[in-house]
């Protein structure tokens, strides 16, 4: 019996951990995005002054963006194997994506290879579909991701290591071709005065962003009947002031002029009255 006991315990924790194991994944996501954060900021400061930590922390980059990558295809291949897909599954595992993604696209530009127009459109949509993401949940719309969000992030997953390890091998010919860990970087010259080199390398990022921006438009799509802006109205708010101050302001008049009436009233009633005549006896004397 005690075995038979432990038996089910065990399969019952297991199924816990199984049914849970998507949401785990999800939260190990947005745990990593804080030694993304780290790395990115090592590199950015020794990119122009030390070859060999600047390789040592972009390798350990690509391998925590990697790993980050892969918990959200594990992610997606049990949350669909258990079919048990949560709110909060729905909701945090974009926002763990738009967090990674947004670190390395910022390393990105850091390092010239990528045009910064390219990446700040990227993440001014990233944070207008999060505001629609909201207005939806508000209105009890389905908020998980759409097909061309899941591509774009399928793009965006594939070309940002790729693109991190091409500038890992010219970063490593720098190193190899310097005297001296120190000193001045033909990398960045080449790529500071090369605007067609970041852009033949961003070519997979246009590509995400042209799903990047149709899937807005989807999110927006879905919200867009909700959404009741005019600026020549007034707001719920302004509305409901001017309710206010009408109110007093007839409530106001309303007293003013039961104030008027009583004096009227009091001025009608001095106005009926008879006047009184009053004679005085007077001596008159004859002449």
């Amino acid at each position: 019996m005690g075995k038979t006991k432990n038996i089910r315990t065990k399969k019952i924790k297991t199924n816990i951990l199984v049914k849970n194991l998507p949401n785990l994944l999800t939260l190990v996501r947005l745990i990593l995005v804080l030694p993304l954060i780290a790395f990115a900021t090592v590199i950015t400061y020794t990119l122009n002054r030390d070859f060999g930590v600047t390789i040592a922390f972009l390798v350990l980059f690509i391998i925590t963006f990697i790993a980050s990558m892969i918990t959200d295809f594990l992610d997606g291949y049990y949350a669909r194997k258990t079919k048990q897909v949560s709110d909060f599954g729905k909701l945090w595992d974009p926002i763990a994506d738009k967090f990674t993604t947004v670190v390395a696209l910022i390393l990105l530009v850091i390092m010239n290879a990528s045009p910064l127009w390219l990446v700040a459109v990227l993440i001014l949509r990233d944070i207008a579909v999060d505001g629609f993401r909201v207005i939806m949940a508000k209105h009890g719309i389905d908020v998980s991701a759409k097909k061309m969000a899941k591509l774009k992030t399928l793009v965006l997953s594939i070309s940002i290591p790729a693109m991190l390890f091409v500038l890992l091998i010219l970063i490593s010919i720098n190193y190899a071709q310097s005297n001296s860990l120190n000193g001045s970087n033909p990398y960045l010259k080449f790529t500071a005065n090369n605007a067609l080199y970041s852009h033949l390398l961003s070519i997979p990022l246009m590509v995400a962003l042209v799903f990047s921006l149709i899937s807005g438009f989807q999110y927006f799509r879905s919200i867009k009947k909700y959404i009741k802006f005019n600026p020549f109205k007034y707001s719920h708010i302004d509305v409901e002031i001017k309710k206010a101050e009408l109110k007093n302001s007839n409530e106001d008049l309303r007293i003013n002029l039961n104030k008027h009436r009583n004096n009227k009233n009091h001025t009608d009633e001095v106005d009926t009255k008879e006047p009184t005549i009053v004679f005085e006896e007077k001596d008159y004397k004859r002449d």
